[in-house]
């Protein structure tokens, strides 16, 4: 049978979105390390404790915290904690969103005599993970909803315009404007400019016979002129603040 056999094993290369930081380890004292190079990703530290710890009440804790990649000690982001280990344990916490890729993962240990034999810790980066996180940083997820506040008008100004087969202003400029309705009361069609000077070759909408137009957002808070194709009726608005 043909074929193409390996002879020997090919290259095995290091995973660079994986770093372990205790391998088959002993520990018997508090430590930290500070790892960086993770980018904006979701970072999880996997602990497993093969071994039953010695000494008295022994505890094991480990923290994960996002910090400056400046000073690699002031937190500037998420931190999250395992939960107390005094015995044999797997357990994993993650960081689901950090920002500036630098990460101190350190451990806590308490009892008289406490050792730990046989600890495994190792950091992972999952690479091109996205999440929506709020103003403060916090992910968006079912615990966490996203808010849309739509920003409430306490004032609302009705005013006429007659329809002019000539240039007319039907809204001066005005930076507090949040919304604008719109309602050509006439038989002919009613020309709109966004700015000033509005004719029937030049304009930004136009409104037929008894039609109705709201501002779409961005609200334009400018000037707004308009003109008549033939002058009769008028424009009803109303001007929202």
């Amino acid at each position: 049978m043909s074929g193409v056999f390996l002879l020997s094993p090919g290259p095995v290369f290091a995973d660079p979105n994986k770093q372990a930081i205790h391998a088959a380890d002993v520990i018997s004292s508090d430590g930290y390390v500070v790892l960086s190079g993770y980018g904006v990703t979701e970072v999880t530290l996997f602990i497993n404790v093969l071994a039953v710890p010695t000494g008295s009440t022994p505890t094991l804790q480990y923290t994960m915290q996002e910090v400056d990649p400046g000073d690699e000690t002031t937190v500037t982001g998420t931190t999250v904690s395992s939960t107390v280990i005094s015995g044999i344990s797997i357990q994993k916490i993650s960081i689901v969103y950090a920002f500036g890729g630098t990460i101190k993962i350190s451990w806590a240990v308490t009892g008289a005599g406490a050792n730990f034999t046989n600890v495994f810790s190792t950091l992972v980066g999952k690479s091109g993970s996205i999440a929506l996180v709020d103003e403060s940083g916090s992910v968006i997820n079912s615990s966490n909803p996203l808010s849309i506040k739509i920003p409430a008008a306490s004032s609302a100004v009705v005013t006429s315009v007659t329809s002019s087969v000539t240039n007319s202003t039907l809204l001066a400029a005005n930076s507090n404007r949040k919304g604008v309705l719109l309602y050509n009361n006439s038989t002919s069609i009613l020309y709109i400019k966004y700015g000033a000077v509005a004719s029937l070759s030049d304009h930004s909408l136009a409104i037929g016979p008894g039609g109705y137009f709201e501002f779409p957002p961005p609200i334009y808070i400018g000037i707004v002129d308009c003109i008549w194709s033939v002058a009769n009726g008028s424009a009803k608005i109303t001007e929202i603040s």
